[in-house]
């Protein structure tokens, strides 16, 4: 009894001892310990006393919260550093509109009229021409950034899909070891909820867990990633339009197949993951299109170009841009390289009517210069106003996820972590217990001599 003592004493300092040094694993779950007192049953070998058993402090609640949290941010965090950029090159902050694709376009019509009708008027006409190079140059800019950031989230989500693979075949190798009938300790075990936790960050997720222990993990509580040791990965594909589309030079979609060939694409609305197919699929086609829609970047340049154009008339256009792709169109505005006040003289020169013309091309009077029933400037201040306030929610939801997120996780360390107090304070109590279960056996060995001399006396 005293010898199953001590062994249990020395049982509950290693767990102790393991619980301290794991205090900061990223996963791990404070060990309890659990003493049990033994049978005394001599005729069947049990002597009694005392033995140790194991547990864990993990809440699966608290875990599933903290997913559900990691899962928000990961979705708000991929949409804001994907729109960072487009917010930056169209200057969606500045609420006087006067930089930006806005304020070039501003500056362009306000050159307009101030062109006096005179073809002789050589230093308005070279404002004319200087402006509309910056408001072609501008678009474009903006049409380049905002296709550069769909090209990094595309790149950015077929990442995330292979992380995911990745990350679930760790827990699945974890349950392999139960299958294989190894008990994995608590320090693998933190391993694979470490794991969950960075998958968590990446898609939604939740789990069950078997009586043996191995882990099931569902995508948006549906689509299976993971049953026992039978793995499901995910695969990220880019659909370009169909043929009969309205736009078939638009951009492509991206869509995600589940382990079955599902299209699970409109279902995964968290996570890194669902940020970015929100960015490429939803909110980037609103500026730049895709296979359905022209985008408000292609729409302005277009209009604005064929508006100007068409006033101008002559036999050199002040604005060209690639013809057979609608959505083409802000990426490749330019002014004529050859156009010069010259042209722009001998149009005026040709067409009296045209400097007046093109005064008129900002108030929208007509549906040549309108896009939408708006004049150009309503049409891309309201189209500025919707991308400001989609990704000002967007950042309103970050930082909001991000402080549930921290008291999701404080309360999970609250139930489930490391307290040193708690274990300094077992550890003292186990020493002493080990300190008092060996001085038993000294004792009792002290009596077993003096009983052994007693007899050799007595012989």
């Amino acid at each position: 009894m005293a010898a199953g003592a001590l062994n249990a004493d020395s049982q509950a300092i290693g767990i102790t001892g393991q619980n301290l040094a794991n205090q900061t694993t990223p996963g791990y779950a404070a060990q309890v310990v659990e003493p049990k007192s033994d049978a005394f049953d001599l005729a069947n070998g049990s002597a009694g006393g005392v033995s140790i058993d194991s547990g864990d402090t993990r809440s699966q609640y608290a875990e599933q919260a903290v997913w559900d949290q990691q899962s928000q941010t990961g979705q708000y965090q991929a949409f804001t550093d994907s729109a960072s950029a487009v917010a930056q090159v169209m200057d969606l902050n500045d609420v006087t509109g006067s930089s930006g694709v806005l304020g070039s376009l501003s500056q362009l019509l306000q050159s307009f009229s101030s062109l006096p009708p005179s073809p002789d008027a050589t230093a308005s006409q070279n404002a004319v021409i200087e402006n509309a190079t910056a408001f072609a140059s501008s678009i474009t800019s903006a049409a380049q950034t905002v296709q550069q950031t769909v090209t990094n989230a595309q790149s950015g989500a077929e990442n995330a899909v292979s992380q995911i693979n990745q990350l679930v075949g760790e827990v699945q190798q974890y349950n392999q070891q139960i299958a294989d009938g190894v008990a994995p300790g608590a320090t693998t075990q933190a391993q694979a909820y470490a794991a969950l936790e960075s998958l968590s960050n990446l898609v939604p997720i939740s789990t069950q867990v078997s009586s043996y222990g191995s882990i099931s993990i569902m995508m948006n509580g549906g689509t299976p990633l993971l049953a026992g040791i039978q793995q499901f990965n995910l695969q990220a594909n880019l659909v370009g339009p169909a043929s009969g589309a309205a736009y078939p030079g638009g951009d492509p979609t991206l869509e995600i197949m589940d382990g079955q060939g599902q299209n699970v694409t409109n279902s995964i609305t968290g996570g890194q993951l669902g940020g970015l197919i929100n960015f490429v699929n939803n909110f980037a086609p609103t500026l730049i299109g895709n296979g359905s829609q022209q985008g408000v970047l292609n729409q302005l340049a277009q209009g604005v170009a064929d508006s100007v154009n068409s006033t101008l008339g002559g036999a050199t256009p002040l604005f060209q841009y690639g013809s057979g792709d609608p959505t083409n169109v802000a990426l490749s505005l330019q002014v004529t390289p050859s156009y010069t006040s010259t042209d722009l003289s001998n149009a005026l020169t040709a067409n009296p009517n045209a400097a007046a013309g093109l005064a008129k091309i900002g108030a929208g009077a007509t549906p040549a210069t309108q896009i939408n029933g708006e004049n150009f400037g309503n049409f891309l201040s309201t189209a500025e106003t919707n991308a400001a306030s989609t990704i000002d929610a967007q950042q309103a939801g970050l930082s909001q996820s991000t402080t549930l997120l921290q008291q999701a996780q404080a309360n999970r360390t609250q139930i489930q972590g490391v307290s040193l107090d708690t274990e300094s304070v077992n550890l003292i109590q186990y020493q002493e217990a080990f300190q008092a279960s060996a001085e038993v056996i000294s004792v009792i060995n002290q009596m077993m001599t003096d009983a052994e001399n007693m007899l050799t006396v007595t012989a």
